[in-house]
């Protein structure tokens, strides 16, 4: 059989320590908890309402469901990880302008590469993504039309990592491609 207590305020005896509630239980209010302090709790914290924190929100652990309303101020990168240096490129590709970010599940592409001459073969790889965290599920084309009218088919992001250029066609002179794009890994 549970007991009620009903009082206004609970203060340690010398009005400055913590008031320590040793039972496995739940404390459960029906209206506000307010607290000058410090308010800890060794499991979890359990919330139907909005929690108001002025002071900010310190968290040592690690936040597993939820989301991130519009109002909130996000500070730094956000998790938006460069990847760049996990590719290698392939002999004879020149890649400049190339940018691989990895956020939320994607990664973000953007190369612009140049061959000195037309790609031999129906495919070619350019370059590699060694890190495998940043390859994709499965496999993604992009398109590609770039300077002097150079085409291909495709270019293909594979689940081994490589990025191969299918069916290049060289206008005239060196080869060139560029791709924007982005892949769920």
């Amino acid at each position: 059989m549970s007991s009620i207590i009903k009082v206004g305020k609970v203060q340690s005896s010398t009005g400055q320590d913590a008031v320590t509630v040793a039972d496995s239980g739940a404390i459960t209010a029906n209206g506000n908890i307010t607290a000058n302090g410090n308010i800890t709790a060794s499991g979890t914290l359990t919330t139907t309402g909005a929690i108001t924190a002025s002071g900010g929100i310190a968290n040592a652990g690690t936040i597993s469901a939820g989301t991130v309303g519009n109002n909130v101020a996000v500070q730094g990168s956000f998790g938006v990880t460069d990847i760049s240096s996990d590719f290698t490129h392939n002999t004879g590709w020149s890649l400049s302008h190339f940018r691989a970010y990895s956020f939320n599940g994607f990664v973000f592409i953007t190369m612009q590469a140049s061959l000195g001459s037309t790609p031999s073969g129906a495919s070619q790889t350019i370059t590699t993504n060694g890190n495998s965290t940043y390859r994709p599920f499965e496999n993604f084309q992009m398109p590609t039309v770039s300077y002097q009218g150079d085409t291909a088919n495709f270019v293909r992001f594979s689940t081994n990592g490589e990025v191969i250029v299918g069916s290049p066609v060289n206008a005239s002179g060196s080869y060139y491609l560029v791709v924007n794009g982005f892949y769920r890994i």
